[in-house]
């Protein structure tokens, strides 16, 4: 009797131990898997995941979300022309100019096509120097890579950093309500509700 209860403690320890890792190697692998991915691959899927929302919403699936959407872009939209007609006589040119430029390029780039961009600060878009404004151009041209990718649960954050300049811009990623919140060199204007949580380093590539 002691012997087939001995036996019984055995086989329940080793099916909890082999119970405990099944539990815990797949938690290793989706980790590993989102740190060696590239930011391109999952701005695609999670692009991918809200369009399949969309579509589904012409039968009346999540009409609420896609409406939001709309709403927020066209918010981000009229903010930004205000902004510009509020801003002084010799700033104003420039920033809209660069915005439409911005705005140009992303709606060409397959990655980004349908986002409308805004800018917490909006002077931003006439106070980056020449070799930060020509880096985030190409950037959008499809022609770098941003320095660093992270993936939080709501969205992308890319950090760009031109060769010769010491100023980095952030481009916060809405993939939800498909907006590119442009921030340049002060990480306090980013959007902390966007970024919350957990996140994980991307590749650049």
């Amino acid at each position: 009797m002691k012997k087939n209860t001995l036996n019984l403690y055995k086989w329940t320890a080793v099916c909890c131990a082999v119970l405990l890792a099944a539990l815990l190697i797949p938690a290793r692998t989706e980790a590993q898997t989102h740190i060696n991915v590239s930011w391109k691959k999952v701005l695609e899927q999670e692009n991918r995941r809200v369009d399949n929302q969309g579509a589904a919403s012409v039968l009346g699936v999540r009409v609420g979300a896609q409406l939001e959407r709309i709403r927020k872009q066209n918010e981000a939209r009229q903010t930004m022309q205000k902004a510009f007609a509020k801003m002084p006589k010799d700033k104003a040119p420039q920033a809209k100019a660069n915005y439409n430029r911005f705005q140009t390029l992303i709606s060409k780039n397959q990655l980004f096509k349908g986002y409308e961009m805004k800018a917490p600060v909006p002077s931003d878009f006439y106070q980056m120097d020449a070799d930060t404004l020509k880096h985030v151009l190409a950037f959008f041209n499809g022609n770098v890579n941003p320095a660093s990718a992270r993936q939080y649960k709501r969205g992308l954050l890319l950090t760009l950093r031109a060769p010769k300049s010491s100023a980095d811009v952030f481009l916060q990623v809405d993939v939800q309500n498909k907006i590119i919140s442009l921030v340049y060199n002060d990480p306090a204007d980013l959007d902390k509700n966007l970024l919350s949580g957990k996140w994980y380093e991307l590749k650049v590539q």
